[in-house]
């Protein structure tokens, strides 16, 4: 196999040390540097290697690709995924969740580049500048797969984003030949309106927070509290009433530590609590860099208040749970912060929940006075999972709310050529991070 003791090609056969045998590679035609040096003879033990044609290769030095040239030099090319000696060509990155064909167009894509707060609707595929420009960006949708929800991917040649809000029912990729930078903030968090892109809000799924019961004491109703969404773990449940009324379960885990399908969180119960975090993934085929100042936001929301019908009380949402990020390329710098928390749970007081925080600490539920409503539970993050709504007794005079279950933590996962990932000491994220090797084609 040819290396770098032979780096020259002599395409014509004009040099003796080629024994005048047309595109074969030598050490040195000069036997030495340009000015003249010792004569280093080739290697009698190795059989020389003929170039066929310009830009041929001719083996792999480690990390770096030898190719010959029309001009008789050595290329040589470094493969950021690697050298396949077998097959003499680099490597190449492929993406999860089957973006290969996406990321082969990026090298013929045009840059992104996004100043300001910009904005992507991941349903139509719409981008505004942070001035609320219209930019042209390549993307495609993709249709759901088995468990997961639709894919909206952006193709770039580079990227590079200050800050971005994604809203919409699909999922977000990012796709590109070149590097990524994010030097703001990314937010696909799902809030007490909405959920984030591509969280997993309607359709029966189990990982949705359920209903809590209702019953009536004496003429009086009594609301049971909802469950949070689940991902990352269960999601918790709603607080009961005394025997009388039980709440709603949490929603179940969804495993999926490689973020395959890529999908958000689930949302919790309510009228307004199917607000779970989105997901994202971010495909670079260089490196991908967070510098300290960027965030990326995947958090559920809070479970939201809900106001009830004429001479009913409805009780407030479950949590949403966190989504999932997802980062790949052959090198990942982390100096931001990244989160997918779940949201708390809600209570039928003035205290609204909190949604999932950008901290390690986890999101507070509402904080009810008195006996008729319950507190609600917390979300989950990098230090605690999800707890249930507080249960409260039950009242013949009045109507009582128990409160509502938090939402689990999402996924973040991050993959290297390496398969090992060390954060800056700046780097804040929640929850723990799932590492694993970069996939090659």
């Amino acid at each position: 196999m040819q290396g770098s003791d032979r780096p020259f090609c002599d395409l014509n056969g004009e040099y003796p040390a080629s024994e005048n045998v047309p595109r074969t590679c030598i050490a040195d035609p000069n036997g030495g540097d340009a000015d003249g040096g010792t004569n280093t003879e080739p290697d009698a033990g190795q059989e020389p290697v003929a170039c066929s044609k310009p830009g041929e290769p001719l083996a792999c030095d480690a990390d770096t690709l030898v190719r010959c040239t029309d001009a008789s030099i050595e290329e040589r090319v470094e493969c950021a995924m690697g050298c396949s000696a077998d097959e003499l060509r680099c490597f190449d990155l492929a993406p999860s969740n089957d973006l290969a064909a996406y990321l082969d167009q990026a090298a013929a894509a045009e840059p992104l580049v996004l100043s300001g707060v910009a904005e992507i609707d991941t349903d139509t595929g719409n981008v505004f500048d942070g001035n609320d420009k219209p930019v042209l960006v390549q993307s495609a949708i993709i249709d759901a797969p088995s468990d997961g929800v639709p894919i909206r991917v952006v193709i770039a040649k580079q990227v590079e984003i200050e800050s971005l809000t994604v809203s919409g029912s699909a999922a977000l990729a990012i796709v590109t030949d070149g590097s990524f930078m994010l030097t703001g903030r990314l937010s696909l968090d799902g809030d007490d309106r909405f959920p984030g892109p591509g969280a997993i809000s309607a359709g029966g799924a189990a990982c949705l927070g359920k209903e809590g019961d209702t019953a009536e004491v004496g003429g009086t109703r009594q609301y049971a509290g909802n469950g949070g969404g689940g991902h990352r773990t269960d999601g918790a449940p709603g607080g009961s009433i005394d025997g009388v009324a039980t709440g709603g379960a949490g929603g179940a885990r969804f495993y999926n530590p490689e973020l395959v399908p890529l999908r958000g969180g689930c949302g919790g119960y309510g009228a307004n609590g199917t607000n779970g975090g989105g997901a994202v993934q971010i495909s670079s085929r260089h490196s991908i860099s967070l510098p300290t100042g960027s965030i990326v936001n995947a958090n559920g929301g809070g479970g939201a208040e809900r106001g009830g019908q004429t001479g009913f009380l409805d009780p407030a949402g479950g949590g949403g749970a966190g989504g999932g990020i997802l980062l790949e390329a052959p090198l990942v710098t982390v100096e931001g912060g990244l989160f997918a928390n779940g949201g708390a749970g809600g209570g039928f007081c003035s205290d609204a929940p909190q949604p999932g925080q950008e901290a390690l600490e986890p999101a507070t539920g509402s904080q009810c006075a008195g006996n008729a409503a319950g507190d609600g539970g917390r979300g989950g993050s990098a230090l605690d999972g999800p707890t249930e709504g507080e249960s409260i007794p039950s009242s013949s005079t009045v109507e009582v709310v128990a409160g509502s279950g938090g939402g689990a933590a999402g996924y973040i996962r991050i993959n290297t050529r390496s398969g090992t990932f060390v954060p800056a000491p700046t780097a804040l994220m929640s929850p723990s991070v799932d590492v694993g090797t970069t996939a090659t084609r």
